[in-house]
């Protein structure tokens, strides 16, 4: 029996030991797996892991959703940002030759407190590094807040070339970029259709011909020995100071397409004037990247990741006038090849900030669903309407019952005695950005200056008819996204109480009709008690029975 128990025991043993060799493989076939998934993560950040993350690492846009968190765009604000006002920060930096407004790398990592790496963002399934902010005036939108994302790694799933042959001799344009193969690659590819066209970039991302430094940058006396302008760097024209006066115009046509064409993408390839490298324009470039922030891992497995294009072209004698294309290496190297060389690709985009903003805010102020706010009008009939009632939505389909004589005024109705501190705690909307005046226009509560405190003293106030709200942007704090409008049913002195005085103003109001013509459309809407179409003697006596407590005010809403 002793010995049955030992083969028992031996038996026993080999399947535990099977069992644990069983797992211990599933738990490494895990691991590689997992592991080649990371490598072919295009996030591709390993090198560069001590970066900044904007909000912890997650995505600033959802797909699923076609809308930006405001979690992670929030949290962007405060590390680009922190308390200053975004447009006045950026007008305190000046990139000396192109007389344009930017704020570069070197700067933002000093900001964030990381010098090497600096910040990233993740975007559209890639992870970019904060290359600069700048301003941009598009039509009548002034001081758009601009930040420019460089491409922390190369995109190396397929190799680019700028042209797909070799030139035969010297001809003319073979470098130039809106007509390169490179160009119609990434325009055209599922990879980075979310920022070459469509809703997305039309509305978020900006054209480099709205950027000032991308009219008139170049290497040009940016540095000693730098002597002449480069191929593909400015939209604009540069005149003289060519190599071998060889200059391009920028209406000049090339393969059917303009010269300057690229500054109509949403998405393009950075210059060696914006880049710089570790041996041209290292300190003297427009964004002052870190080394480590050009710097990528190199893949020995796949010789193109050694490479990455930029869209800066010379001239020369040596190899063909026309035929290289400026290259930044792995280590950070400019290295000039042949335009029909595969190497990857490190794009840029402008992602405007102030757009991103005000679309993650664009229902304006809003509060949560089971406040006792609601959004009133003035229908055509003189009755006071809700929008829950009748289908209406704040900032959707509003503007046209909001507006009276060409002006729009939108109006939120609130009960009486209701306080700053409710109205706060009840809105959707950073109270950072939230500016509170009374009805003589005086601040009352400045969620700008304060940051979002409310002392007791503020928060305890009641708020009254024609009083108002005022949303501000969250790139630019000078800047008015909207006005709202109270109105306190039966409170027509703005006081946010019902009166004796409230009493005698609208007995005043419903016999005299131009002292009603003359009132703001809030103040009208306090008056319309009964709501039968018109003021009358009727609605003050229903307040005067309100104050000796024989009706309540709820049953008039």
């Amino acid at each position: 029996m002793k010995h049955l128990g030992y083969q028992q025991d031996r038996s026993s043993l080999k399947i535990k030991t099977m069992l644990v060799a069983f797992f211990m493989l599933a738990i490494i076939s895990a691991l590689v797996i997992l592991s080649v998934k990371q490598v072919e993560n295009v996030f591709a950040l390993e090198n560069n892991n001590t970066a900044v993350k904007v909000g912890e690492g997650k995505a600033l846009w959802d797909t699923k959703s076609s809308s930006f968190n405001y979690d992670v765009l929030y949290d962007l604000k405060e590390k680009l940002f922190g308390k200053d006002e975004g447009v006045s920060y950026i007008k305190s930096m000046t990139d000396v030759q192109t007389q344009a407004n930017v704020v570069p790398a070197s700067e933002i990592n000093k900001r964030v407190g990381n010098e090497k790496e600096g910040l990233v963002v993740r975007l559209g399934g890639y992870l970019w590094s904060a290359a600069s902010l700048t301003l941009a005036d598009i039509g009548d939108k002034k001081d758009n807040v601009v930040l420019t994302l460089y491409l922390v790694e190369p995109y190396s799933q397929q190799n680019c070339q700028f042209n797909e042959t070799y030139p035969v001799g010297d001809k003319r344009g073979d470098n130039v970029y809106s007509n390169s193969s490179i160009r119609n690659m990434y325009l055209r590819q599922n990879a980075w259709s979310l920022f070459s066209g469509g809703d997305f970039a039309e509305q978020y991302l900006v054209q480099p011909k709205y950027i000032k430094y991308q009219q008139n940058q170049t290497a040009f006396q940016r540095e000693s020995g730098k002597t002449n302008h480069y191929i593909n760097e400015a939209l604009g024209e540069m005149s003289n100071n060519w190599t071998y006066d060889d200059e391009y115009l920028p209406d000049e046509i090339f393969g059917g397409k303009r010269y300057d064409d690229w500054g109509n993408d949403y998405i393009w390839i950075p210059s060696l004037t914006e880049v710089g490298t570790s041996n041209n324009l290292n300190t003297t470039c427009i964004w002052k990247l870190s080394e480590e922030q050009r710097r990528w891992t190199y893949s020995s497995s796949n010789f193109s990741n050694n490479y990455a294009w930029l869209r800066s072209g010379y001239t020369t004698t040596m190899s063909g006038r026309y035929k290289n294309i400026y290259t930044i290496s792995c280590e950070s190297r400019m290295v000039s090849q042949p335009v029909s060389s595969a190497y990857g690709i490190r794009p840029a985009i402008h992602l405007n900030l102030t757009a991103a903003g005000q679309d993650t805010i664009g229902k304006g102020v809003s509060f949560d669903e089971n406040s006792d706010f609601e959004y009133i009008y003035k229908d055509s009939n003189n009755i006071r309407q809700s929008y829950a009632t009748n289908g209406y939505e704040h900032n959707n389909n509003d503007k046209e019952i909001a507006t009276t004589n060409g002006e729009t005024r939108y109006i939120l109705g609130v009960k009486n005695n209701t306080t700053i501190y409710t109205l706060l705690n009840s809105l959707k909307s950073d109270n950072s950005l939230i500016n509170i005046c009374d009805n003589n226009g005086n601040d009352i509560y400045c969620g700008i200056i304060v940051a979002g405190f409310v002392p007791e003293y503020i928060g305890n106030q009641v708020i009254g008819t024609g009083w108002y709200i005022e949303f501000y942007d969250m790139f630019n704090k000078k800047k008015v996204i909207e006005k709202v409008y109270i109105s306190v049913l039966g409170d027509v002195n703005g006081d946010g109480r019902i009166s004796a005085s409230d009493v005698m103003y609208i007995r005043a109001i419903a016999n005299d009709k131009n002292l009603y013509d003359s009132l703001d459309t809030e103040v009208k809407l306090a008056c319309m008690i009964l709501n039968k179409g018109s003021v009358t003697s009727v609605d003050s006596e229903i307040l005067l029975n309100i104050m000796s407590y024989k009706l309540t005010i709820d049953i008039f809403y």
